[in-house]
């Protein structure tokens, strides 16, 4: 849930059902052309590898800086 943005970077569809899932698929169908690629890539972007290690890197190094203060 926290890596599509229903309308704008994918369609939710609710219930585990092969028609639910057929609904889904017959709206995108209808709204083809109507998301920005770039949208989706950016949003994308948020879960890649580099940001990952970015940020963990970070939150290591604020830990570690937190740890040494209270020394």
């Amino acid at each position: 849930l926290e890596t599509v943005v229903d309308g704008k970077t994918g369609l939710f569809f609710w219930e585990q059902s092969a028609q639910s899932l057929i609904e889904a698929i017959h709206t995108f169908e209808s709204c083809r052309g109507q998301f920005d690629v770039a949208e989706i890539r950016n949003n994308a972007e948020r879960f890649s590898k580099e940001r990952f290690q970015k940020d963990f890197r970070q939150y290591v190094e604020r830990q570690w800086t937190n740890f040494k203060t209270r020394q």
